[in-house]
């Protein structure tokens, strides 16, 4: 057996978490149930993880403690932006044609669902339309153990190739973007364990993997270089749980939770298969006191990936319509590109895993939609989106306090410290409303444009010229009516 392990490892933890029970593998969509997020007060103690307090999970890899929660989030790989000024310059429509070559059936499976565009950093990327607040990839969905590891099952219809093809980057302008490829996985994280918590981030472009080597990290340390608010964070008793999205904590949060856990991400090739290994069956095993059943991979022709008895089914095109996607195909060995613009000073960011890059001003090439609809009121959408994003804010917002209140009532032998956390939440909360809001407003202007709707300031010109058009006529009519020619 060719077996290559590539084994990432951080900080041990620090606290105990708490207990409860969680659910047994099932069919979607699961009965309804209230989310029970970690903090609250639990009967009973949990059970200490051989070594877990003072020994990490092993012995090789990358070891390093997370940075400081106040740091600047853009400074994480990943984090890219076109310019200093928050906005993007309109170019030409990207041709679709084009596109259709470069990407094959992921162009024309996941255009329904969102935008293609050329990235100034990745090329090709694609974000999904009108995700909720606080979404990040992973999140709707669920973690099962099969002969391939942990893997993704996705209740998104597009998950059969984001989760398992290809890569997730953060654009601080957009916001999520998918960045194609070729290698299919049971899933592509970077695992976080400790404190009774369980956390997992997408694998930034620059992680490759070849094939019968394993991941190729060209220089990264991902326990330096992904955000805190990158990852999804859920209490380990609750890791089982068909539909995770109701149980991962407010993301603010996470510049605490990171703190007290150490990278666990454990990729190998065993067999011709990618194995995701990275958080231990035995400790889930142990947690939930219930055994992990090891379910087995089978492919099917639907797109929806489906969970029963003892198996998991789900789409993967063959080969040869892969090799037809030749845009995604060279990507997988991992992005190392620069953006268009000046390179920074190499020194600056020595041993922080970072882009040494300037961001500079580039235009943004949008793929025209494949479904236009041009009677659509942009402005009108997002006014709505707008609300949508204010109320589900305020109900962060709130998770984010009850969790802080509960958390409170517990023994503390440093409140002081406690309250400094808890500040630095609450900062990290509103950030992620403000950057959001902008990322909403970049996202609409991209729709507008493959709609082939006008942006909103030459919309508002047009607007503005008509409107004075129209009162120059009406002058000149009330000028008229005010003297009439002389009757002869």
């Amino acid at each position: 057996m060719n077996t290559t392990r590539i084994v990432l490892i951080a900080l041990a933890s620090l606290t105990a978490g708490v207990l409860a029970q969680a659910q047994p593998y099932g069919q979607y969509p699961p009965p309804q149930q209230q989310p029970n997020y970690p903090g609250a007060p639990q009967p009973g103690a949990q059970q200490p993880y051989p070594g877990d307090s003072n020994q990490q999970y092993g012995q090789y890899g990358q070891n390093g403690q997370y940075g400081d929660p106040n740091d600047n989030y853009d400074n994480y790989v990943g984090n890219d932006g076109y310019g200093n000024n928050g906005g993007y310059q309109y170019a030409p429509a990207y041709d679709a044609h084009a596109a259709n070559v470069d990407l094959g059936i992921f162009y024309r499976e996941l255009s329904p669902y969102g935008q293609w565009l050329q990235h100034p950093y990745y090329g090709w990327v694609w974000f999904p339309h009108t995700v909720g607040y606080g979404w990040r990839p992973y999140t709707a969905g669920r973690w099962v153990s099969s002969n391939y590891g942990w893997t993704w099952v996705s209740y998104e219809p597009f998950g059969w190739a984001t989760y398992h093809y290809g890569r997730w980057a953060f654009d601080r302008q957009i916001g999520w973007i998918w960045i194609p490829g070729t290698v299919w996985g049971p899933a592509w994280v970077a695992w976080q364990q400790g404190n009774g918590y369980v956390g997992w981030a997408p694998l930034p472009p620059q992680v490759g993997f070849q094939v019968g080597v394993g991941l190729q990290l060209g220089g990264l340390n991902l326990s330096l270089s992904l955000a805190p608010t990158s990852y999804s964070f859920v209490s380990e008793q609750q890791f089982l749980e068909p539909r995770l999205d109701r149980y991962v904590q407010p993301s603010a949060r996470n510049v605490t939770i990171i703190r007290g856990t150490r990278n666990i991400t454990d990729y190998g090739y065993e067999n011709n298969r990618v194995i995701n290994r990275g958080v231990p069956v035995e400790r889930i095993e142990q947690i939930t006191r219930r055994p992990v059943r090891r379910l087995e991979v089978i492919d099917s022709p639907a797109r929806e990936s489906q969970v029963s008895n003892d198996q998991v089914r789900v789409y993967r095109p063959a080969p040869d319509v892969l090799r037809s996607a030749p845009g995604a195909e060279r990507n997988n060995q991992g992005i190392q590109r620069q953006p268009r613009g000046q390179q920074g000073n190499p020194r600056d960011d020595q041993g922080r895993g970072r882009s040494n890059v300037v961001p500079m001003p580039a235009p943004v090439q949008v793929v025209p939609s494949t479904r236009p609809s041009p009677h659509t009121d942009f402005d009108r959408v997002q006014q709505q989106q707008q609300r949508e994003l204010d109320r589900a804010a305020q109900e962060d917002r709130k998770k984010l306090e009850q969790a802080q209140q509960q958390e409170a009532r517990q023994p503390r032998q440093n409140n002081a410290h406690l309250q400094e956390q808890h500040q630095a939440e609450l900062k990290a909360q509103q950030e992620i409303q403000q950057r959001q809001e902008q990322q909403m407003k970049n996202r609409l202007q991209i729709e507008r444009q493959a709609q082939g709707a006008p942006p909103p300031d030459q919309k508002q010109k047009e607007t503005d010229a008509k409107n004075k058009r129209g009162n120059s006529n009406k002058n000149k009519q009330n000028q008229g009516e005010a003297s009439p020619p002389p009757v002869r």
